[in-house]
């Protein structure tokens, strides 16, 4: 179970780096599967969609999704009105 401890532990550097390929992995089978040249049963296209989240939810722990979110502030798209 070392092997695995690094992906529960969110001040790891391997936490961040496999959250982030696992969104884009599930990011471009998305828009394949949106310009039609990928075909997802209903299943597959509920789990894969649920795998986006879960990582979101992941790199949000980590200091990636903290730096990110700071980001979209300073850039004004979260900024209360």
């Amino acid at each position: 179970m070392k092997l695995f401890a690094s992906l529960h532990n969110p001040q790891s550097r391997k936490y961040g780096i496999y959250y982030s390929v696992v969104l884009a992995s599930i990011s471009i089978i998305l828009t394949l599967e949106g310009m039609s040249m990928v075909h997802l049963s209903i299943t597959e296209h509920v789990g894969t969609y649920f795998e986006g989240f879960f990582s979101l939810y992941m790199i949000s722990r980590h200091d990636i999704g903290r730096s990110f979110l700071q980001n979209l502030n300073h850039v004004g798209l979260f900024q209360r009105k």
